[in-house]
């Protein structure tokens, strides 16, 4: 059993529906191991009501990333293999993903068939999409360890940990952001029909944009175009040219660190690796929202064959689903219990956890957990530097719905982001989490933005109150409290 007094590894708090992660928990805990030979360790992922969070032991979790790691992607022609199997199973699913529209036109038995065969990709797809997210658990550990062993001082350490793992391509958002920045270029264009043309094409290319674990969202021409109304940029053509000079800094920035760290090659290519880990997972939550946007059209289409409503059907798990359209519902009494909370609980096989006792015997000691909140200094992991050190009043936000709240210059405080949080951190001065690593969105997000981010510190949502002044210390990992609201 999983002992809550270890260091754990959270991933959430977020808002998710079941449906969305089961066929990450159901490919973790079966077909990947077996394919990459990588032991899981034991998993707990519990949904409360809307929000889901994923638990394991952080040092197990290390331990089987390094061997990893180091197998498939530091050795370069199983690198080059995981590669080829990735990219071939994200054609498959776009070709499958051409014959979805208009499902209804099916008969039960055609419509069984082309769920089952999507399903069967769509698990392919994470098995080999679980390899860079595997990697950067134990590669950061890596880097870290190595970066300690040449004595660097501590501000060196943290300079050279960010700047080494910084991906050297464009993430998706950045480049839904630069196309976004060419369809405004045209706004004003006198020829009309470029403008509508550029802007149908961007709407078609990124109308899943607005999706997540817990929702999808169509975008359409009108609400890109809303947004274009509402992008208040005097200089387009040089904020193109800042956004397509991101790799090129990104790779001038890491050269320089090289040479003035005296880092050695072995160094070099770990952080290489892991640098491009990074964005492998960044650009698998691409094709995981496409995906998402398909399977909430096959959800749709089963809840009119089969009279089961949609909020119902996302409480499902993977392979569920597939027994439902053989007739075989889950019970309502099981229905009723999740919308409440259960629990996906892996330790040589998965098990869904339901009953409210059980599973408050096995969660309850990884949400109450005792906090001294009477703490001034807050030390977590610096995930960017940004400008080093920041002054601001606090905002918390447990649900990335609320992001209205926080005002342009505040300090965002969240147990965790995700891409709904984009909002809030846009306008954030830095960005502190209770959860997360170097690898984590909070930590990718802010170093696109060039903000400070300190991740991990485990107790920042619960010392921390709305209105607190801080100083966030990007340069030594601290948060300290200079004013109580």
């Amino acid at each position: 059993m999983i002992d809550p007094n270890h260091e754990l590894f959270r991933w959430g708090p977020i808002p998710g529906k079941p449906i969305y992660v089961s066929y990450f928990m159901i490919s973790i805990t079966e077909s990947f191991p077996r394919k990459y030979k990588c032991a899981c360790p034991e998993i707990f992922f519990y949904f409360i009501q809307d929000k889901m969070t994923f638990i394991c032991d952080y040092q197990e979790l290390r331990d089987s990333g390094k061997k990893h790691f180091f197998f498939w992607i530091m050795d370069d022609s199983e690198l080059k293999k995981v590669k080829k199997s990735y990219n071939l199973t994200v054609k498959r699913l776009h070709k499958i993903y051409q014959k979805l529209e208009n499902l209804e036109r099916f008969s039960d038995k055609d419509f069984f068939h082309l769920f089952k065969k999507w399903q069967e990709a769509y698990l392919l797809f994470w098995d080999h999409g679980l390899v860079p997210e595997v990697a950067n658990w134990g590669g950061e550990q890596v880097l870290k360890d190595k970066l300690t062993e040449i004595g660097l001082s501590q501000e060196q350490f943290i300079l050279a940990l960010e700047k080494l793992t910084a991906p050297e391509k464009l993430s998706f958002y950045q480049e839904e952001e630069l196309a976004f920045l060419k369809v405004k270029e045209k706004e004003n264009s006198t020829d009309e029909k470029k403008y509508t043309t550029a802007l149908r094409c961007h709407a078609q290319k990124y109308f899943w944009l607005g999706n997540s674990y817990y929702e999808t969202i169509v975008l359409d021409e009108k609400q890109f175009e809303e947004k274009l109304k509402e992008l208040n940029c005097k200089d387009v053509k040089g904020e193109i040219e800042k956004i397509k000079q991101i790799p090129k800094r990104a790779k001038e920035e890491k050269k320089k660190i090289l040479r003035e760290f005296n880092i050695g090659n072995d160094i070099k290519k770990i952080a290489q690796r892991l640098s491009y880990c990074i964005w492998w997972q960044d650009a698998r939550k691409k094709q995981i929202f496409i995906a998402n946007h398909y399977l909430t059209l096959f959800l749709k289409e089963i809840s009119r064959r089969r009279n089961i409503s949609l909020p119902e059907l996302q409480l499902y798990w993977g392979k569920e689903l597939e027994n439902l359209l053989q007739g075989n519902f889950l019970p309502q009494k099981e229905i009723e219990r999740r919308k409440q909370k259960f629990l996906g609980h892996y330790n040589t096989s998965l098990k869904i956890i339901s009953k409210a006792k059980v599973f408050a015997e096995l969660v309850n000691p990884f949400i109450y957990q005792k906090v001294d909140e009477n703490v001034k200094e807050i030390k977590g992991t610096v995930a960017s530097l940004g400008l080093g050190k920041v002054k601001g009043k606090v905002k918390i936000l447990l649900n990335p719905k609320e992001s209205d709240k926080l005002k342009t210059g505040e300090i965002l405080i969240a147990p965790f982001t995700s891409p709904e949080y984009i909002v809030a951190m846009r306008k954030a001065a830095a960005i502190v989490t209770d959860e997360g690593g170097m690898t984590s969105h909070a930590a990718i997000v802010s170093r696109e933005l060039g903000i400070p981010c300190i991740v991990g510190t485990r107790i920042a949502t619960k010392v921390l109150k709305d209105g607190d002044k801080v100083e966030i210390n990007a340069e030594k990992g601290i948060i300290r409290k200079i004013k109580n609201s």
